[in-house]
């Protein structure tokens, strides 16, 4: 597949409707940029804006962190010592007079005073849980921190927010992070508008212009 560069796209035709600014426009970009403009910059240069830091964890690995995950109900187990319980239900089923002890780094499994099981690595304790009906997963893991694809915010207001109202969709860890669009001159360009027009000589309505404009050809027209 070829790199997609500006070179081999096609430029299509403008069909976006044009209009004037209104008043909304001029208070929202008023207010975006008081915003802009005395947030705390946390040591990030201009041109400034915000994604989503967050934790994802990468499954199905060569070597890593060791987990267990029940497939039915979605449980993790992350060592022998958390999985004991799980292992100590299992063998109540299994055996007689069954129970599960941890030792920390390996689990004994008993049948009454006998000692019918141990286990001294996770991949064993998972094979035995299968054996016995469980659907079990062994995989290697690392926890990455990345910058979440998709949403950037000009203002760590909207990030917070929009956190706040999507926290769903992101690990626990979330929170918004500054970055600078470095070398990008038509960011940089964009930046500087939006922080340095003097919106308050905008404040007379486009609408209340074009009037004057109407009306003043009308005049032109009857004095013709």
């Amino acid at each position: 597949m070829a790199r997609l560069t500006y070179e081999h796209t096609r430029k299509r035709e403008d069909t976006v409707k044009k209009r004037m600014l209104t008043r909304d426009d001029i208070e929202f970009l008023k207010d975006l940029q008081h915003e802009m403009n005395t947030q705390d910059t946390v040591g990030q240069r201009d041109p400034r804006y915000w994604g989503i830091l967050e934790t994802e964890r990468v499954f199905n690995l060569e070597d890593g962190e060791e987990l267990l995950i029940n497939d039915d109900n979605g449980d993790e187990y992350l060592d022998l010592d958390t999985l004991t319980p799980y292992i100590d239900k299992i063998a109540k089923r299994v055996y007689d007079a069954g129970r599960a002890e941890s030792h920390g780094n390996w689990i004994d499994v008993y049948d009454g005073e006998d000692n019918v099981e141990t286990f001294f690595e996770m991949d064993e304790a998972a094979d035995w849980l299968r054996e016995h009906g469980e659907r079990i997963r062994f995989t290697h893991f690392e926890d990455v921190r990345r910058i979440h694809e998709g949403p950037i915010f000009l203002t760590l207001r909207d990030a917070d927010k929009h956190l706040k109202e999507n926290h769903y969709h992101y690990s626990d860890d979330a929170h918004a992070f500054a970055m600078t669009a470095w070398r990008d001159p038509t960011i940089e360009r964009l930046w500087q508008l939006l922080q340095e027009i003097d919106w308050d000589r905008c404040r007379r309505a486009p609408a209340e212009i074009n009037e004057d404009f109407e009306q003043a050809v009308e005049d032109m027209m009857s004095q013709a």
